[in-house]
């Protein structure tokens, strides 16, 4: 067998091993069930999810205002209790909550290096309308109003959330599964890549086989026979040792598979082999350890010869089953 078609062989057995590997890691993870189709269609219900969150969701211009009111109702809850416990007039404390305001500013300003006139600048805006407002709501709004506004708002907000929080644990859940595609797809590409491969490598695998029933065996004798049958054995799968030449105690090649040895007595004859073939191998296969012995022959085989096979477990390959030995079918 040429260099070309033992790197045939060799990495067909590779590539089935690595493949019935990735087949299973693929089903253990669920990849094949991650089709085009199934990533479109899970984008296509967040897409739906999304839109519908936005529809039921506040818009900017209700939320913001909202929010500001809310801060506000509360502002003046926490002007009137401490009002309360210091006997301060609830304007000092806003006077007081203003120059906080004030502080905080510039010092965020600080923080973030901004220039010393914008900060200033900002830092006063904001004290004038935190202190504006704090004035306005100290005299418009009543402590105890503003406590039962912020119960109904916080009732509203907490059915709300809970309007949304299903759809929002929905698309989380979806979001969540579409990062786990890219490993899936990846392992499934891989497998795809791997199974073309070795579809190319089994057609090439054939190719040699065919080669191989097309060879004119029935007309090889001798060691000839014995090259052929190496080359079957090889194309098969089989780790084949060659025996030596003189002193071969009737076994010509030991085809080796996994654990298993299997003792082979080529015969490339004109006429029919007779018994003692099957005696020297059935002799052989004890000497060299084997498991199995063989006899193959590209002509026939007399009638004593399988008898005395079928007696003592020797399998007999004739010429009519050499095509099906290079197929696989038979060893």
């Amino acid at each position: 067998m040429s260099r070309a078609e033992q790197t045939v062989v060799s990495e067909l057995e590779a590539l089935r091993h690595f493949e019935s590997s990735l087949r299973a890691q693929c089903e253990s993870q669920g990849a094949f069930a991650i089709t085009p189709e199934y990533v479109q269609a899970t984008e296509q219900a967040i897409h739906q999810l999304r839109a519908r969150i936005r529809a039921e969701s506040r818009p900017p211009w209700i939320a913001l205002p909202r929010w500001l009111t809310k801060v506000l109702y509360l502002g003046r809850i926490v002007v009137r209790e401490w009002s309360l416990k210091s006997g301060l007039p609830e304007l000092l404390i806003a006077l007081f909550s203003t120059v906080v305001v004030v502080v905080l500013i510039l010092v965020l300003a600080a923080i973030v290096k901004a220039p010393a006139g914008a900060a200033i600048a900002a830092a006063a805006v904001a004290g004038v309308l935190w202190f504006g407002l704090t004035s306005l709501a100290i005299g418009r709004l009543d402590p105890a109003q503003c406590r039962a506004d912020l119960r109904v708002m916080d009732d509203e907000d907490r059915l709300y959330r809970s309007r949304l929080a299903p759809l929002e644990e929905e698309l989380q859940s979806l979001v969540a599964r579409t990062k786990e595609f890219r490993p899936l797809i990846a392992l499934r590409d891989k497998y795809d890549d791997v199974a073309l491969r070795l579809a190319q490598a089994e057609a090439a695998h054939r190719d040699l086989r065919n080669r191989l029933l097309f060879r004119g065996w029935r007309d090889l004798r001798g060691v000839m026979f014995e090259d052929f049958l190496q080359e079957v054995l090889v194309a098969n799968g089989y780790t084949v040792e060659r025996t030596p030449k003189t002193g071969d105690r009737g076994i010509d090649l030991i085809a080796l598979k996994g654990n298993v040895r299997i003792a082979v007595q080529a015969k490339g004859y004109a006429g029919n082999v007779g018994n003692d073939a099957i005696q020297q191998a059935y002799t052989g296969m004890a000497i060299y350890r084997c498991q199995r012995c063989v006899v193959i022959t590209n002509s026939d085989f007399t009638r004593q010869a399988r008898e005395d096979a079928a007696h003592v477990g020797c399998q007999l390959i004739d010429g009519a089953a050499i095509p099906d030995l290079i197929r696989g079918d038979l060893l």
